[in-house]
């Protein structure tokens, strides 16, 4: 068995009159075959998609064509009202510029920026993109990470860090003012020794005995 496509038209004489039909069949198998496949791979990625944790997004230079339910959940949006919006919408202002750059230019290494959820809030995340041929046509597939629980960890980190500096900075500091203090406590105590020595009346003062020794 195969399949088959068949046109037809009809046949009318000169008296307009209606003798017969004209038809043209064609075997279809390769290209219905080719069509099951098709749908059979699309399938198999909507379940692969709605199994991640990381929303996807299928996009044509920007205009969202389909997403899967963790972008639903991430970015907050109706998958049906995605579709048509543009990934931009779902990417901080300040960061659109810098996005678009990627998409345009194909660039399918992990980069980093600010998402945009429907309610405004903003949060970090990693994107990878990768092109992708979708429904007979090239488009690009984006899989995003939210990574804001580890951008606050990396802060966390960082300020525990400048603190152990600062810590260790201080305390160097501390050892340095004591060992000042303490040669300088040397010294006063030498001056102050002199001092009470000096005081003392000159017959008293045992220091003449030496010899060599000559105090005013």
């Amino acid at each position: 068995s195969f399949f088959g496509e068949v046109f037809s038209k009809s046949i009318i004489d000169d008296n307009g009159n209606h003798v017969g039909f004209l038809a043209v069949s064609r075997d279809i198998t390769e290209r219905k075959k080719a069509e099951e496949e098709l749908r059979e791979s699309e399938e198999r990625f909507r379940t692969l998609a709605d199994a991640t944790f990381e929303a996807i997004i299928i996009h044509d230079k920007g205009a969202i064509i389909d997403a899967n339910k963790a972008a639903e959940e991430m970015f907050r949006y109706n998958r049906a009202k995605a579709q048509g919006m543009s990934l931009l919408d779902f990417v901080h202002p300040d960061d659109r510029s810098f996005v678009l750059e990627k998409i345009l230019s194909g660039y399918e290494g992990p980069y980093e920026a600010r998402g945009l959820r429907s309610d405004d809030s903003v949060f970090d995340v990693e994107a990878v993109g990768r092109n992708f041929p979708f429904k007979g046509r090239n488009v690009r597939v984006v899989a995003i990470r939210d990574i804001s629980e580890r951008k606050r960890a990396e802060e966390e980190r960082k300020r525990y860090q400048e603190q152990l500096i600062l810590s260790d900075r201080m305390a160097s500091l501390g050892q340095l003012v004591m060992g000042i203090a303490h040669e300088f406590n040397n010294i006063l105590g030498g001056l102050r020794g002199y001092a009470q020595i000096s005081q003392l009346p000159y017959k008293e003062n045992r220091l003449r005995e030496l010899p060599g020794m000559v105090i005013d």
